[in-house]
């Protein structure tokens, strides 16, 4: 069965693509912090591919350090990709275009290929971060492993309820599958980012304006009145995220 529909995340992000820049704080931060690793990484490449650039977040920083490098960054959501599009348009090394990460269309194989908050929406996670590895010097990306939003889950079992939000990969598979595919350099970190949220509603509004709200395909709605009256004093959620870096 599959767990989520890959045409509904695409509608979502598309819906999204105005207003993510004004709640993705956290996906931010996190793109930000993997461009750090990559620049004290004193790695050189000739060409850079994104995968799930969003609306600039990762872009905009390694763009900036590898400066004159051709960097290809790509979405598959097209008002996304727009959106990439119109910030990036006066430099000519940027371009922006869709394209779906697990089957990538470039001709050519790439120096570095990076991601930031993507990978978590493929629908053969392993498969296709290996097909990536195969085309690329260098593969770096950030990914929500199992335990994000464990509060949020743990609050639904109180309600015998099940939270919609599609699997993650645990940590322990992640780090493993980076180490089968034999890097020579091989970074490997697990980050807790912790938001805080005055209501339930706040939360799912946020969710919405980030895109990132498709549940998954066999989910069934549940009735979350008792959990807008339960959270309604606020609470916490974290996204622990592995950050990924892998050269040959």
């Amino acid at each position: 069965m599959t767990l989520i529909s890959k045409q509904n995340v695409i509608n979502a992000f598309d819906k999204a693509a105005l207003t993510y820049d004004r709640y993705a704080h956290i996906q931010k931060r996190i793109a930000t912090n993997l461009a750090t690793d990559l620049k004290e990484r004193k790695i050189t490449p000739q060409s850079i591919l994104e995968i799930g650039c969003g609306t600039g977040f990762l872009t905009q920083p390694l763009a900036s350090h590898f400066k004159d490098v051709p960097y290809y960054a790509t979405d598959f959501a097209p008002l996304m990709v727009k959106s990439c599009q119109e910030k990036f348009e006066n430099i000519p090394e940027i371009n922006s275009f869709v394209m779906d990460g697990e089957n990538p269309a470039l001709e050519t194989n790439t120096d570095l290929v990076c991601s930031s908050m993507a990978f978590q929406w493929f629908e053969d996670f392993e498969t296709s971060v290996r097909k990536l590895w195969q085309k690329t010097n260098v593969l770096a990306f950030t990914v929500p492993v199992e335990g994000t939003f464990q509060e949020l889950h743990d609050t639904y079992k109180q309600f015998n309820y099940k939270a919609g939000f599609k699997p993650l990969i645990p940590a322990d598979a992640l780090y493993k599958l980076c180490q089968n595919l034999k890097p020579k350099g091989f970074q490997f970190q697990i980050q807790n980012e912790v938001e805080y949220f005055q209501n339930m509603l706040l939360f799912i509004k946020q969710l919405k304006g980030t895109g990132a709200q498709t549940p998954r395909a066999d989910h069934s709605p549940v009735n979350i009145r008792p959990l807008l009256s339960y959270l309604n004093s606020g609470f916490s959620v974290t996204y622990q995220v592995a950050y990924c870096i892998l050269e040959k």
